[in-house]
């Protein structure tokens, strides 16, 4: 689980805390860009709503139960 808090969405420090197990890879910089693919509209948290809209950025289609799975 990503979303520690449970409000429905991924603020930051909770997606830092996710990352840091993977390795070497995962700079501050790395991470800050990862989580800037996601939180496009750049207020911090990364919504079910970003979710979706990064996955059609790329020509895939999710739905929007489908992202908040991912959230949670």
């Amino acid at each position: 689980m990503i979303d520690f808090d449970q409000n429905g969405t991924i603020k930051y420090d909770e997606f830092l805390t996710a990352t840091v197990d993977v390795g070497k890879f995962m700079t501050s910089n790395n991470i800050n860009s990862i989580f800037s693919i996601f939180d496009f509209d750049n207020d911090g948290f990364i919504t079910p709503e970003n979710i979706v809209q990064s996955f059609t950025n790329i020509g895939e289609i999710i739905s929007i139960e489908e992202a908040k799975a991912m959230i949670r």
